[in-house]
């Protein structure tokens, strides 16, 4: 059978566009690539800095909100542990990812703290205050070897019913060196032999003359601590400051007179280990005791 060249052309020409459809309908089939968007965020404090009247304010905390990030589309892909840029304080940096559109929302920056459950001062306990040579999970044989032991200093303090077996306190501890003017004492508390609170007492005289302001400003210089992250606290019979970082509390304030002044440390692990040590110590209690 021959075939004359017009019917030649005609098939390969209908062969050719059947081909080249089949061609267009698998690249359709197939899905673009997926375009991604990335940012990096992290909740250092930010540098301290000088306002209006040149008072340094300072650092202060941000805060990464990842419930929004993800209302928003981002994807957490990875926390890493970093340090501020002066070293000072521990913090994180956040890897996000999320696909990118034409309708994308913009790019959330870490805001600056406003919620007061959030803390303000980031500092952990191995940056919390030195007093007098006590630092939060000192063991006991260290702390002992701090002070002067005699009379009612000797033995543990017992003033809580709630108090464990494991939760030793001593209170009125004097320096190995004695020091007049003002006149040091130390109360500490320990639970499984570890340190988790210490107050320091300074007895000034009178001519002294300080405020409970002047106080927080040089506990504040002498322990690098933030000035942002104080909080004041105001009782029927004494005005304090205090200021909760990650794991621990530092409080200054009077004790009667302005020439008693107090520095207290208390460690929120230790607190909670109490707490916790205490409620299965009761629990246990309840369901031993027989009516």
């Amino acid at each position: 059978m021959r075939f004359h060249r017009g019917d030649f052309a005609r098939r390969f020409f209908f062969g050719a566009t059947f081909l080249l459809c089949q061609l267009a309908l698998t690249t359709a089939a197939q899905p673009l690539p997926t375009k991604w968007e990335y940012q990096v965020l992290d909740d250092c404090p930010s540098p301290p800095s000088k306002n209006w009247v040149g008072d340094v304010v300072g650092p202060s905390a941000k805060y990464v909100d990842l419930q929004q990030l993800g209302e928003d589309g981002w994807e957490l892909v990875k926390v890493e542990d970093t340090i501020s840029r002066d070293g000072a304080y521990d913090c994180r940096r956040y890897f996000l990812k999320r696909v990118k559109t034409s309708s994308s929302l913009p790019l959330r920056q870490a805001a600056p703290v406003d919620d007061p459950i959030y803390p303000k001062c980031l500092l952990r306990s191995d940056k919390a205050p030195v007093v007098q040579g006590l630092r939060l999970g000192m063991k006991k044989e260290e702390v002992l070897k701090l002070f002067k032991f005699s009379g009612a200093a000797a033995r543990p303090v017992v003033n809580d019913p709630n108090q464990l077996p494991d939760e030793i306190e001593y209170g009125g501890l004097e320096p190995l060196t004695p020091v007049k003017n003002p006149e040091v004492r130390a109360s500490v508390t320990l639970f499984e032999d570890e340190l988790i609170r210490y107050r320091i007492n300074y007895e000034f005289d009178h001519t002294w003359n300080w405020t409970l302001k002047e106080w927080k400003k040089k506990v504040t210089a002498t322990y690098a601590l933030p000035e942002i992250a104080w909080d004041e606290i105001t009782t029927d019979d004494q005005t304090s400051y205090q200021m909760k970082c990650r794991d621990f509390t530092v409080e200054t304030s009077f004790t009667g007179v302005t020439d008693h002044l107090q520095i207290q440390v208390t460690s929120l692990t230790g607190q909670a280990k109490v707490k916790k040590a205490r409620e299965a110590f009761w629990q246990a209690k309840r369901q031993d005791f027989k009516p």
